[in-house]
């Protein structure tokens, strides 16, 4: 990974009406966009829809949320192998 992904950023985001901030880790936004593309949201609705699931802090939920979906993803281009039974501590 490049230097530059690990860069956290600042998004202005306007959310059920209500300006708030996000900072996010490049690499995390970019996956971000990528599946409000996949699910074919605007990133708006996508980002919204985790805010009102989450728990926390949006900025960690939505990473947590960016995780699961690459979890999820069969033969993910991120982990193409990724599965439980094949990590090992």
């Amino acid at each position: 990974m490049s230097a530059e992904e690990h860069l956290l950023q600042k998004h202005s985001v306007k959310l059920f009406g209500h300006g708030t901030s996000i900072t996010l880790e490049k690499i995390f936004w970019t996956h971000l966009k990528a599946i409000a593309q996949r699910k074919s949201l605007t990133l708006r609705a996508l980002i919204e829809s985790v805010d009102q699931e989450r728990k926390g802090n949006l900025s960690s939920a939505l990473r947590i949320f960016v995780l699961k979906e690459i979890e999820r993803t069969p033969k993910s281009p991120v982990f193409p192998s990724f599965h439980e039974e094949n990590i090992d501590f």
